[in-house]
């Protein structure tokens, strides 16, 4: 009963309400379950969403958002046809306020797929708040469909990044010259292929310590969390097998950089300079000529195709 009494002194919480501190305390879990790059997105969409509703309305957003708010949303920036041609409904005087407060980034429609993840976003934070989702709404989901196939028939199709094949990673290679960092961007790039295609966030997370060495340039490292395992489960698919041409390039990559725990790609000394290399695969302009477009974010995808 002393424990008890002890506890006694303790706030009383309200079985039916969540508190400030559990309700902060969840959204922090939440932000975590999330990947780093899926929350950026997020929070850029709802600086949009901010954005665009002060300079429609002149206030500032708050939810739950009407639904004539999200239909507004989406005729500004979804093209029509017309008698003069493809229109959005955006003034340019908006459009251009969008643009100097760096919300876009640059003056004119959004793509397709922008405008339908920032609905889609505006949705989740809608669901998350519990609060009646506008964009659940039948006209807002008819536009949407119906908008989507006017793009369709208009030949607009929405182009997935092309994986990385052979040829192209030989001529990446070819540039990866006996340097330090030529040997580490060959056994990153090698690692990403023979591993089955890794993402680039994949690839600058991996880490020594899931890193096992079981011949003579033979590695399996142990893959926990991924773009396809979101929960971090442990599957026999994990292993992924570094060997061959790879795992003598993670041989070489290892004894010269003298790493032994940590990042597998990172900054290091080399032993004869005080030069700090650059992270990142193939860092001279040269070689980042040979990524496709956008790969500045680590975050995007390399997607190499497997090795035949």
């Amino acid at each position: 009963m002393g424990d008890l009494m002890v506890l006694k002194k303790l706030p009383v919480l309200d079985p039916g309400e969540i508190s400030s501190l559990t309700a902060s305390a969840v959204q922090e879990l939440l932000e975590e379950g999330e990947s780093a790059n899926t929350v950026a997105t997020y929070r850029s969409a709802l600086k949009y969403w901010a954005a665009w509703f002060s300079v429609r309305y002149g206030r500032k957003l708050e939810l739950p958002v009407a639904v004539p708010v999200v239909i507004q949303f989406l005729v500004d920036h979804i093209e029509r046809s017309t008698p003069k041609g493809l229109v959005t409904q955006l003034p340019p005087a908006a459009d251009q306020a969008l643009v100097a407060g760096r919300y876009k980034g640059a003056l004119g429609p959004l793509a397709l797929a922008t405008v339908t993840h920032r609905i889609a976003v505006l949705s989740k934070a809608h669901q998350t708040a519990g609060m009646p989702n506008p964009c659940a709404t039948e006209a807002v989901r008819d536009l949407v469909a119906k908008s989507r196939r006017a793009y369709a028939k208009r030949g607009v199709v929405q182009r997935k990044q092309r994986a990385l094949t052979k040829e192209p990673l030989q001529a990446l290679l070819a540039t990866c010259d006996d340097s330090l960092k030529g040997l580490r961007d060959k056994a990153l790039l090698l690692f990403a292929w023979s591993s089955g295609g890794r993402r680039r966030s994949e690839v600058a997370a991996a880490d020594m310590a899931h890193l096992e060495r079981i011949g003579e340039d033979t590695y399996v490292y142990t893959l926990g969390f991924s773009k396809t395992n979101q929960s971090g489960a442990d599957r026999a698919e994990n292993a992924k097998p570094i060997a061959g041409r790879a795992g003598q390039a993670l041989t070489a990559w290892l004894q010269a950089s003298g790493i032994g725990e940590g990042r597998i790609f990172r900054q290091v000394r080399a032993a004869t300079s005080a030069r700090r290399w650059a992270t990142g695969p193939c860092a001279t302009s040269s070689r980042r000529a040979a990524w496709p477009r956008g790969s500045r974010a680590i975050s995007r995808p390399i997607r190499c195709a497997p090795a035949s």
